[in-house]
């Protein structure tokens, strides 16, 4: 009888206890669910960063009249500064520079000229020539959007877009005569590629990059028809 009146006496006093504990424990519940909704619902901070590039693309260069350079080998490096937001969209200004890696590219190239003579007669002179060579430098400085299209925890897939101008100092040789060809046309490109986070601060970027040069219709343009660019790339960009 004492023991079931000594259970009952502390059962009757561990409510009180028991109520105290439940309500700091919902109380704390509460504040951790306030906390967690606030810190998954808090978009991120925008942050700045700079990035190193470097990469190898080919081109096709078409000088007119049949003749063409082909797989003209460029490798190119540059950086860039920009904006970060929400960790999922990239704004920046970009600059690269190009050189070719070969020394030179030997081509059949085919001249035609057309030429009046006094009395008004119109010829057509075929030159032939096997060592015609073109050493191809650029520079170009372009504004660059890439988004996040999918954002998961170890790796990021992007997409990109952006446009700029393009800086030539070509030299074309032909018959060992050379000729310096410099101008500077508009150019769009577009990206592809996977982001790797390797830290709050680091990002490693590998993907492609496409790019369609619009060239100049004259006769002292490097090429008579547009120029199509494709290169590999890859990038590390610091965040802060």
């Amino acid at each position: 009888m004492k023991k079931l009146m000594l259970l009952c006496a502390l059962t009757l006093l561990s409510f009180p206890v028991f109520a105290q504990y439940n309500m700091h424990s919902r109380q704390y519940q509460n504040y951790n669910s306030y906390y967690n909704r606030a810190t998954v619902s808090a978009p991120s901070s925008t942050r700045f960063y700079i990035s190193a590039e470097g990469g190898a693309g080919k081109l096709e260069v078409d000088l007119g009249e049949g003749s063409k350079v082909k797989d003209s080998s460029l490798a190119f490096y540059g950086g860039a500064m920009g904006l970060s937001f929400n960790n999922r969209l990239r704004l920046e200004l970009a600059y690269q520079k190009r050189e070719d890696l070969e020394d030179s590219d030997t081509i059949p190239h085919l001249y035609i000229d057309h030429i009046i003579t006094d009395n008004g007669s119109y010829n057509n002179y075929f030159l032939y020539s096997s060592s015609a060579s073109l050493k191809i430098k650029s520079q170009a400085v372009m504004f660059n959007a890439f988004y996040d299209v999918y954002n998961g925890p170890s790796a990021k897939i992007f997409i990109g877009v952006g446009g700029g101008a393009m800086f030539w100092d070509a030299k074309l040789t032909i018959n060992g005569e050379s000729d310096k060809i410099t101008e500077t046309d508009p150019f769009v490109a577009a990206y592809a590629g996977i982001t790797v986070p390797l830290s709050n601060y680091f990002q490693f970027d590998i993907g492609a990059a496409y790019y369609h040069i619009f060239m100049k219709k004259s006769d002292s343009s490097l090429a008579d028809k547009d120029i199509d660019m494709f290169a590999p790339k890859a990038a590390l960009r610091v965040l802060f």
